[in-house]
């Protein structure tokens, strides 16, 4: 009879499994097969808004630039004004055993004036690292992980011998740091994450931060920040300073801010954002504000359970005011956004993002800085997100690079000519 009845028990909890999983099945297809459609996102919409709006223009406005060499996600990317780009390291694989995660350890330098990138090795393959742009014109990158654990190793990109070699080192290792240059020719490097012993799998956020000095290369500790974080923002300020929002820290999202002062080599804690939020970008307006975007809550990307995948990426839009101290909500994106990587302010005074985990993948949109209002622009023919944007100002032009396309490892690269795109709507852009 126990027999009998641990059998039973069996059958009846292999049969439940098997339900939460076709079950589980069966929303993600519904995941998928809703987000190519224009109609509302199935998640709350507070989190995630209507792709109502958006319509077709890869063909029209997207053009064709040259592949990268390597196909690459995660990835950094450094541009000048001549139209010039670098992107180091990244990620390829899906970490089992057909497609095993690489690191990888080359970066590529794009010429316009040869119309082609330049494949260049490294002397360390990273993921999660920083890539500065120094007064000299160089590039450092800084940090990250790969195979072999964290790193504190840095590397510096000279463009004019087209060469990488090795630049002082962290004092800590970290990643998923931010990395800020300063006015006064210095890095400041904040927060991130790292473990002493590569085994333990409870990994310490940094409160630690540094500066490297650009001249003589050299790393020194400065004054702590007051709460430990990773995945956050860290965005010089028209005055000199630097602010920081939101991140991670033990599994919480954080809506906490503060503001280091190189001057006096301090930090001080200011009025928190309005949302917690991780994997946002912030971006200095020209009238000295940061507008904060998008973003998740929660380090992971997505929360699976047996009955689908509950996301929280945010359409909500904030400003901060350096000169009030105060955070104020503005429009929301028309769908929300997450691992979009980056949002590029253009000449004319607009932030265009595009992409991200998700329902969004595949949408573009604009917002309007002097009337807090973002337009659902187009969308593109393939979801796409851990990808790079960089703005080239002497043309005008937005390039797309890499990333997840369609969720595969991608070499493609596109342009968007904003002139050109003006001109098709009439110059209302």
């Amino acid at each position: 009879m126990f027999n009998n009845n641990r059998k039973s028990k069996i059958m009846i909890f292999t049969l439940l499994l098997a339900l939460g999983l076709a079950i589980d099945m069966t929303f993600n297809a519904y995941i998928k097969s809703s987000s190519s459609t224009s109609g509302p996102l199935l998640l709350s919409t507070n989190i995630e808004r209507s792709l109502a709006g958006f319509k077709d223009s890869e063909s029209q406005d997207w053009k064709s630039f040259p592949s990268l060499n390597q196909a690459r996600r995660g990835h950094r990317v450094t541009s000048w004004a001549d139209g010039r780009i670098f992107v180091s390291g990244g990620l390829i694989g899906n970490g089992n055993i057909v497609l095993p995660h690489k690191y990888l350890s080359t970066a590529e330098f794009y010429d316009p004036s040869l119309g082609k990138w330049v494949i260049i090795e490294t002397n360390v393959s990273r993921f999660r690292h920083t890539s500065t742009s120094l007064p000299s014109g160089a590039v450092l990158i800084a940090g990250g992980q790969n195979s072999l654990g964290f790193l504190k190793t840095t590397e510096i990109y000279d463009p004019k011998t087209n060469r990488i070699k090795f630049g002082p080192s962290l004092l800590i290792e970290r990643r998923l740091h931010a990395a800020t240059m300063l006015t006064n020719g210095r890095i400041l490097i904040t927060g991130g994450y790292n473990s002493s012993n590569l085994s333990d799998t409870t990994l310490s956020q940094l409160s630690e931060s540094e500066e490297i000095d650009t001249e003589s290369f050299k790393s020194f500790p400065v004054k702590a920040m007051n709460q430990p974080r990773e995945l956050h923002t860290a965005s010089l300020l028209s005055d000199g300073r630097v602010l920081v929002t939101g991140g991670i820290y033990q599994g919480i999202t954080l809506a906490h801010s503060e503001i280091y002062d190189p001057r006096k080599g301090s930090w001080e804690v200011i009025r928190p954002m309005k949302t917690g939020r991780s994997r946002h970008t912030a971006t200095l307006l020209k009238d000295g504000r940061i507008l904060i975007i998008g973003g998740s809550d929660g380090k992971a990307l997505n929360i699976r359970t047996v009955w689908g995948i509950a996301t929280q990426r945010y359409a909500s839009c904030e400003i901060y005011n350096p000169k009030t101290g105060e955070w104020t909500m503005t429009d929301s994106m028309k769908v929300g956004r997450a691992t979009f990587m980056d949002a590029i302010l253009l000449s004319n005074n607009k932030v265009l993002v595009g992409g991200g985990l998700g329902e969004a993948g595949n949408t573009w949109e604009i917002f309007d800085v002097a009337n807090e209002k973002w337009e659902a622009i187009g969308f593109w023919k393939d979801s796409i997100y851990a990808h790079r944007m960089a703005y080239i100002p002497s043309s005008n032009q937005v390039v797309k690079i890499g990333g997840l396309i369609n969720e595969k490892d991608s070499n493609r690269c596109q342009v968007l000519d904003i002139e050109k795109l003006m001109k098709t709507r009439g110059g209302k852009f």
